[in-house]
């Protein structure tokens, strides 16, 4: 399909006096086993397999589970079962719904399930947690007490490649991603109990302690604090050296909807065969292997998406630190954490790095990704931000570059209400760019998708703007190499995202490190993260 054929000549009005033009671009291709090319994530596994398939035969992926006794029963029946049989669709919705051929078929691995990687919580453990009447601390002991399993796990002799931590209907309505509002509510504190809690944390930050707070006390001050059983067991388990998988019961219910063409009465949020897609290829990429890799990046280019997070384990809602998502041509991601700092120092309202703030975080991600590729510093550094850059900000980046020849500082906005149609009864193209003057452009990394035939979205398509840049490369190269990095998303068999990976899950990462303490271990690769 040509770019007139599909776009077209169109003459986009933009206000009374000005017209410009849409430009599309073509999508970056997907590299799978034997440097085969497909645009199409699923059907390009299916076909080819991973593009670091072995030539020497299945792999083995060994998975660890920590659940009950009839939880880890489900997992490995499931684990041992998807490994040479299919799951197909239920929805049957054209190009989105591929089955799912089996594990082998999919990546050339075969997943391997053992009693020496499980650990079971017990029937007790789960009551005693139910039985606590406040949610935030019901999900923080949840959480800490399959942090403590996964421990278990990891100090054993032999690991396994990737932990898959099962919940529990009871845990995941109670605890976890099915939490509804009202359970949410029922045990919460009251306003006058939160505000002794705050006089509490407040006087713990700004004083000396003479003697330790009581039990009584401490679990006060965890009640009046929001918490999230994914991102507190992120948190904890960065300290291991094993990736976990959070699974929920629902999840593997809907997939098994996919295995036995069985339909749900339950309202299912995905399709079963997508499900089976997207947790495949997240446990293909934890056990560190690649799935596919994107066209369009430019090699030795190193790509940086630089975002804040509130640091909440300083108490001060004020805290923030900085946090740089680093990501190569090849697919490997990375993540550097920043120092912290108190807001309203810099930016007038937004979050800004001091000149020193911003070297010694770009200095580190460079380090970091030197370090993964034989001490070979990279040749450019491409910069992503959703805020405009400081002059503090862009000394501070440019005095760490150093010796690296080419760099790239871009800005890409998402919260801009612009709509855009064309002829007829689809929506604008993806891919479509609109140059709105020569350092700013509208980018449609959503939008009406030819190779699907549809636009899956809820409503008109809304672009992403470029709308500040500093460096060397001309405004439709940055475009291509965004629009690749949205396709670089190891979370999803998903055609692609609206963002670019460099911002895409930067508020998730953020909500981990947040809970993590300065001088905790954590880990650099993206993998322990997702």
């Amino acid at each position: 399909m040509t770019e007139n054929q599909i776009v077209g000549e169109q003459r986009l009005i933009l206000n009374s006096r000005r017209r410009a033009s849409a430009k599309y671009l073509e999508e970056a291709p997907l590299y799978f086993a034997g440097g085969k090319e497909d645009i199409d994530p699923k059907r390009g596994l299916a076909i080819n397999g991973p593009a670091d398939r072995s030539t020497d035969g299945p792999e083995t992926i060994r998975l660890g589970i920590v659940s009950d006794a009839t939880g880890i029963q489900d997992v490995s029946t499931w684990a041992t079962w998807i490994n040479d049989n299919p799951v197909r669709s239920i929805d049957e919705v054209g190009f989105m719904s591929q089955v799912f051929p089996g594990f082998i078929k999919a990546f050339n691995c075969r997943i391997a399930v053992s009693r020496d990687f499980n650990e079971q919580i017990t029937s007790s453990e789960i009551g005693n947690i139910l039985t606590i009447a406040n949610p935030n601390l019901r999900i923080r002991r949840t959480s800490e007490l399959y942090a403590s399993k996964v421990e278990n796990v990891c100090r054993r002799v032999s690991v396994p490649d990737v932990i898959v931590c099962h919940t529990p209907e009871e845990v995941e309505k109670k605890c976890a991603a099915g939490m509804s509002y009202r359970v949410k509510r029922e045990g919460a504190l009251t306003g006058e109990e939160k505000q002794k809690a705050e006089v509490i944390r407040e006087n713990v930050r700004t004083h000396i302690i003479l003697q330790e707070l009581d039990e009584d006390t401490l679990n006060l001050l965890e009640m009046a604090v929001n918490q999230d059983f994914r991102a507190n067991l992120k948190a904890i388990c960065l300290r291991f050296d094993t990736p976990i998988q959070i699974l929920s019961q629902s999840t593997l219910t809907a997939m098994n909807e996919g295995i036995t063409l069985q339909p749900l009465k339950s309202k299912r949020r995905q399709d079963a065969a997508r499900i089976a897609w997207n947790l495949a290829v997240a446990i293909y990429y934890k056990s560190n292997r690649f799935p596919w890799r994107v066209g369009n990046l430019l090699s030795g280019t190193c790509y940086i998406g630089v975002s804040f997070y509130i640091d909440k384990t300083s108490g001060d809602r004020e805290t923030f630190a900085s946090l740089a998502q680093v990501f190569t041509d090849t697919g490997e991601g990375m993540v550097v954490r920043g120092e912290s700092f108190r807001s309203g120092t810099e930016g007038r309202g937004f979050l800004r790095l001091t000149e020193e703030g911003a070297s010694s975080l770009l200095a580190r991600a460079i380090e970091v990704y030197s370090k993964h590729h034989n001490g070979q510093p990279p040749n450019r550094v491409v910069i992503h931000k959703s805020s405009r850059y400081s002059d503090n900000e862009i000394r501070g980046f440019r005095q760490a570059l150093g010796n690296i020849p080419k760099f790239d500082f871009v800005t890409i906005g998402s919260g801009r209400d612009v709509f855009v149609y064309r002829n007829g009864d689809y929506p604008i193209v993806r891919g479509t760019t609109i140059q709105l003057s020569t350092e700013s452009f509208f980018l449609f990394s959503n939008g009406y998708i030819p190779y699907l035939r549809q636009y899956d979205g809820p409503r008109v398509p809304r672009p992403l703007e470029i709308s500040e840049r500093h460096g060397d490369t001309p405004p439709e190269e940055l475009a291509r190499e965004i629009l690749a990095l949205t396709r670089l998303n190891w979370n999803t068999t998903d055609y692609c995202c609206f963002e670019p990976i460099t911002l895409e899950f930067s508020r998730r990462v953020g909500e981990i490190l947040g809970k993590v303490p300065p001088g905790e271990k954590t880990q650099e690769q993206y993998r322990y993260y997702m």
